[in-house]
């Protein structure tokens, strides 16, 4: 801060004055000549905190995005959602045409139904003659053992009932083969129909809808497009930045002048190799930017303290970069201003860039760079 305080204001440039100056017991008196005096703006320099950060840009995008298809294929009936719209888990997408599959499901289920009363006959004829056969068989034993028949007659009677039995055993073996092919061929179709209807594994944005109402779709190809509600944000870091980051660690995201905060929540272990670059994703902690959004994001490291000039008490020539420093070199408070050269170190926010050689208490002309020359004499005004 200049020490003199001046009685009028303006710039005196171009007059020329002469201040005496008398010691007081000396006949000698100096005289100091001002070609010009010339006033600025200044500021003393001091150091402020300022973070050390890695600063890359990134989409915002929806953490998931799927296709949805269907499990089968077929006419579509209805779709019932158009893009942009937000879907609940659940809601009902698109549905196929399943009036042909409904009336197999209901012929084949005549069919089970057929087969299941045939086969009740057949046993029923079975059963009754594995009864007879068995009575038969029965009395043969008794009339064998108490001599009245041969060992011919008595196995004979044997033979008829177990082939009886066996007849018995395989019809209700046969039965229980064919109506369970039967009921699986039916459960075939009913799947098929519920599967005719694409259901939202969860909620989410549709992003694009694939198909339409009279359309043929086949088994697996997408008909809806859909984005989860999380967003997140991929950036691709450099291999030595990847050493840096860590899961949990906070970042800044700014974009349309607005800032918000995230974390990082995944980086991938293996690097893109086309682009030699690891990617990391970040989720915001609110989602109210749209998709597709380009954001800053900055991660911060730590913080540090150093010395920031103003852009405009910098002067460039010739590709070298210097400020002009107050020296109070001359009686009554003038200043006279020294050029030095100084060396950014490249952090730089607002208007302002961080320099190393600068010290802290320095004076230093913030505004009327351009007017003035080494050694000029100076006055600071307001």
């Amino acid at each position: 801060m200049n020490r003199s305080r001046w009685g009028m204001s303006g710039v005196l440039v171009g007059a020329a004055f002469t201040i005496l100056t008398g010691c007081t017991g000396s006949n000698k008196n100096t005289a100091i000549e001002v070609a010009a005096v010339k006033s600025v703006k200044t500021l003393t320099t001091s150091e402020e905190v300022y973070q050390i950060s890695l600063d890359y840009q990134g989409y915002l995008t929806a953490k998931e995005t799927k296709n949805l298809s269907f499990e089968t294929g077929g006419k579509v009936l209805a779709v019932f959602v158009q893009q942009g719209q937000w879907v609940e888990q659940g809601d009902i997408l698109v549905k196929l045409d399943t009036t042909s599959l409904e009336t197999t499901v209901a012929n084949e289920e005549i069919k089970l139904q057929s087969l299941i009363n045939t086969y009740e006959s057949n046993i029923r004829a079975a059963q009754m003659n594995y009864n007879r056969l068995k009575t038969a068989k029965d009395n043969n034993a008794i009339l064998y053992e108490t001599g009245c028949i041969s060992k011919q007659d008595y196995d004979t009677a044997l033979f008829s009932f177990n082939t009886a039995a066996n007849e018995l055993d395989l019809t209700v073996k046969k039965r229980d083969s064919d109506t369970l092919l039967q009921e699986k061929l039916i459960m075939s179709y009913r799947k098929q129909i519920d599967d005719s209807v694409l259901i939202t594994p969860a909620s989410g944005y549709i992003m694009s809808v694939k198909t339409k109402a009279d359309e043929i779709i086949t088994y697996g190809s997408p008909a809806i497009m859909l984005q989860s509600e999380e967003q997140v944000i991929n950036i691709g870091v450099s291999v030595d930045d990847y050493q840096r980051i860590h899961t949990g660690m906070k970042v800044a995201m700014t974009a349309n002048g607005e800032t918000i905060s995230g974390r990082v929540s995944r980086i991938d272990q293996a690097p893109d190799m086309s682009a030699h670059t690891y990617t990391v994703e970040i989720v915001p902690e609110t989602n109210d930017w749209p998709a597709g959004t380009l954001a800053e994001v900055m991660i911060p490291l730590e913080s540090k303290r150093g010395i920031f000039i103003p852009f405009s008490a910098i002067v460039s020539s010739n590709g070298v970069n210097y400020i002009y420093i107050l020296e109070d070199a001359e009686p009554d408070g003038y200043d006279t201003v020294i050029k030095r050269e100084i060396a950014a170190a490249g952090n730089m926010y607002e208007d302002k860039i961080l320099v190393e050689n600068v010290e802290p208490g320095k004076r230093i002309v913030r505004e009327g760079v351009k007017n003035i020359k080494e050694n000029d004499i100076v006055v600071a005004v307001e």
